[in-house]
């Protein structure tokens, strides 16, 4: 953790990523494929400018225009422009501030002020954090505002996590997310329940996709996403049907940055380094010595 703000090479993040993203990334209807580069560049102490970039490969004819799903569908071009700026604070709290331009689908493109601050206890059981967001719509005259709390209990003798989330989400949806996170490896089952406009329960699995060891940072590091999440969603308490309700509880991937970064997917914890202290001796053993 005292090398929370240790300057890092810049970070080139190509990543395939089927278009029906999920657990964190999603809530999104897709039936295609596209590809992003994530370009990160340290700019100073703390500091970062972040870009998303988009080629759509292939989708089905629901996604084309005047289709059910258009507005899901992966346009080329660049999705978000952000500089961060993270800080470590006593007692142990972390935040982060973002400015740019976000865009989560077709016609919502928006001028962005993000914000997130995060507490962890000295072993990592606890972890209290919140994050909150303004945004301006450049399409058409409108607003959104985010405010969301979050806590999340690690329970190391399970290797096991559990979160709940209460606030206003992305799309202006109010009410709570609960979910437990399971560790197998590095491989992660989750089981969520979401609670807002729209009552919905499900599972999503994220397995690894990169090999064990990244590329060796000099004056550029090229990387691979870490991991590739696939989620099943079904709704609960409605008439009997079970129409798509996206984005319900969602959290952008740019609201989770310290968790995803500095704390390493949320892994970056005494207690979670003690739970899988075997992994972390045979990772040692193959890769260092």
């Amino acid at each position: 953790m005292s090398k929370f703000l240790s300057d890092n090479a810049a970070a080139v993040h190509p990543a395939v990523w089927d278009a029906m993203r999920a657990a964190d990334h999603a809530d999104n209807p897709s039936d295609g494929d596209a590809l992003r580069t994530n370009v990160t560049l340290p700019m100073w102490r703390g500091a970062e400018l972040v870009a998303d970039y988009d080629i759509n490969l292939d989708n089905t004819e629901d996604f084309e225009f005047g289709r059910t799903f258009f507005r899901w569908q992966h346009e080329d071009g660049l999705k978000n422009l952000m500089l961060r700026q993270s800080t470590q604070l006593p007692f142990n709290v972390y935040a982060t501030v973002a400015v740019g331009r976000t865009q989560e689908m077709i016609f919502e493109e928006h001028d962005t002020v993000a914000a997130e601050a995060m507490w962890q206890s000295m072993d990592g059981a606890h972890r209290i954090s919140g994050y909150g967001a303004y945004l301006d719509n450049r399409v058409f005259d409108g607003q959104r505002e985010i405010l969301v709390g979050n806590y999340r209990y690690y329970w190391r003798e399970l290797d096991t996590a559990f979160e709940i989330e209460a606030g206003q989400f992305w799309r202006e949806d109010r009410g709570v997310k609960v979910s437990a996170n399971f560790n197998f490896g590095d491989t992660r089952v989750k089981v969520f329940a979401r609670d807002t406009d729209v009552r919905s329960i499900g599972i999503s699995v994220s397995i690894p996709l990169t090999p064990r060891r990244d590329m060796r940072p000099g004056y550029f590091q090229v990387k691979g996403k870490d991991s590739w999440t696939y989620e099943l969603t079904t709704r609960v308490g409605f008439d009997g049907s079970n129409p798509l309700a996206p984005q319900r509880a969602y959290r952008p991937a740019y609201l989770r940055h310290l968790e995803r970064t500095y704390l390493n997917d949320d892994r970056l914890s005494v207690a979670y380094l003690r739970a899988n202290q075997d992994r972390l001796r045979s990772a040692f053993l193959e890769l260092v010595r």
